[in-house]
């Protein structure tokens, strides 16, 4: 997981840290997954739904990505390039019922 820009996890958002899971439980590996819970002390909780937590996952390549979007395991795909094009044409052809795609500007998050 990289995260350009971060500079802490504390801050006052809808999101609190939860925990890390490294590969092979080796932090020298890399992260596996990062967990957050949900922030009770947060100002928008009602405007954020019935979220409880959210796990951000690192992937190998756009395969595997689409793959789990594909078996149910991932729920959403967020940034550039994490998609090849060939597969969002795919994704939009044959998952149309079952799948979305939203091309959206720019993510301001550095």
């Amino acid at each position: 997981v990289k995260c350009a820009g971060v500079r802490s996890s504390h801050g006052t958002g809808p999101w609190k840290f939860g925990s890390v899971k490294y590969y092979s439980d080796d932090e020298a590996q890399g992260i596996q997954e990062l967990h957050f819970v949900k922030n009770e002390d947060w100002w928008g909780n009602d405007a954020r739904g019935n979220i409880e937590k959210m796990v951000i996952k690192h992937y190998a390549d756009s395969d595997a990505i689409a793959a789990a979007l594909l078996d149910g395991s991932l729920d959403v795909a967020v940034g550039d390039k994490v998609l090849k094009p060939e597969q969002v044409r795919e994704f939009s052809r044959e998952h149309v019922a079952t799948h979305s795609f939203v091309n959206g500007p720019p993510l301001l998050n550095q």
